[in-house]
């Protein structure tokens, strides 16, 4: 019988022990931005489900466990949402007939303290252009990008408790008029947290398409 080559096999778990540890850390640093734990831990002031996952045809990110997640057909002649996010309680922001739909509310109703509302969207729009000086500029999943700090509207992110929104727009990798969009309606107090956190989400994007 030949012999095992028994160091070979220690260095090997060695060396996955290391892998793991390594991967978790790396998910570590990801959570402690996003307010949680990972690994094993338990969340600290977030979600014990730690962190969460979206996968659709166009996009993959993470984000907190924390936030509900829902998806409705909100579909314009130039967009399409993708998915809601938030804190609160999402229902279907549009009044639906057998022959019309009128979208006439954001899908949360209200924020609670240190709450939020996400809204991802593709975007498109004849003659469109990105804009690389409209906000900070940034990269999402290896795409230019700008994130804008933005005053809440009174009859929109303000009217469901919003004190900042933030919205990036991120450029197609070709010219062809279209983007995706990420709308964020944050309420404090702690506003600073909040947009860390939907950083730290832009930071896991991985594009399909």
């Amino acid at each position: 019988m030949p012999l095992r080559p028994i160091q070979s096999e220690r260095s090997a778990v060695v060396g996955m022990t290391k892998l793991a540890r390594s991967t978790c850390l790396m998910a570590g640093l990801l959570a402690s931005t996003l307010g949680l734990a990972t690994c094993g831990g338990s969340a600290g002031g977030g979600s014990a489900g730690g962190l969460r996952h979206f996968d659709d045809q166009t996009v993959s990110f993470d984000y907190p466990g924390a936030w509900a997640d829902a998806k409705f057909d909100v579909v314009s002649s130039f967009s399409s949402v993708l998915v809601y996010l938030s804190t609160a309680h999402l229902s279907d922001p549009c009044d639906r007939t057998a022959n019309s739909i009128a979208c006439v509310r954001r899908a949360a109703s209200g924020l609670g303290p240190d709450g939020v509302l996400v809204e991802w969207s593709r975007n498109g729009f004849p003659g469109w252009t990105f804009d690389p000086t409209k906000g900070q500029p940034m990269n999402v999943g290896g795409r230019r990008a700008t994130l804008e700090q933005v005053v809440p509207s009174q009859d929109d992110c303000g009217a469901i408790g919003g004190a900042r929104e933030l919205v990036v727009t991120i450029d197609d990798p070709t010219p062809d008029m279209n983007w995706t969009a990420v709308r964020a309606c944050l309420r404090g107090p702690s506003l600073d947290g909040l947009q860390a956190q939907i950083e730290a989400m832009l930071a896991t994007v991985a594009w399909k398409q």
